[in-house]
């Protein structure tokens, strides 16, 4: 199982504005799964899995093309950081400039 922790994206002080982008599937980038993530910034008292999520979309942001995951057994070794094994995604459909 593979998760997506905080310390592994510059700048991102919780995953839960990060969704991945479905896409582009994972890639091995120097022996670790990576997965192209765009940066979103939710609503207030937004819930990524809410059923109705298609009406209520959150305001896109940046593309960070190389967010490694890292094995859910190891998570939590780097310092304080949030971290989340299932995933919200969205469907980019262009690639960045």
């Amino acid at each position: 199982v593979l998760a997506l922790e905080s310390v592994d994206v510059p700048g991102v002080e919780t995953v839960d504005a990060l969704r991945v982008d479905v896409d582009r599937p994972p890639r091995l980038v120097d022996g670790r799964v990576t997965v192209r993530c765009r940066r979103v910034y939710p609503h207030d008292h937004e819930w990524s899995y809410r059923a109705d999520r298609a009406e209520s979309t959150p305001v896109a942001g940046e593309v960070l093309d190389v967010v490694p995951l890292v094995e859910y057994h190891a998570w939590a070794n780097r310092g304080p950081s949030t971290m989340r094994v299932w995933l919200p995604t969205v469907a980019d459909h262009t690639e960045p400039g």
